[in-house]
């Protein structure tokens, strides 16, 4: 489902305009990455979900990895995901 799917599906469900419904969905989005971002956990519950959905930020520090074909090691940078 497409950004521009879930603001019209919420536009007809809430009977709102689709720019209210736009406001609405950037709000949430933005809100549930900014608390992401500082490592927050998001649980969506409720009624009509038939799923407990949850996301929570994982981070893996620097390390190495050695090539196959080689002796040499290649560098793996520290990230972060969901």
């Amino acid at each position: 489902m497409t950004k521009a799917e879930i603001i019209a599906r919420v536009a007809t469900e809430a009977k709102i305009t689709k720019t209210q419904a736009e406001k609405a969905v950037n709000a949430v989005t933005g809100t549930i990455t900014k608390d992401l971002k500082k490592g927050g956990r998001i649980t969506l519950t409720g009624a009509r979900a038939t799923v407990c959905q949850s996301w929570t930020p994982s981070f893996f520090s620097y390390r190495s990895s050695i090539r196959q074909e080689g002796e040499s090691q290649v560098p793996i940078p520290s990230f972060g995901r969901m």
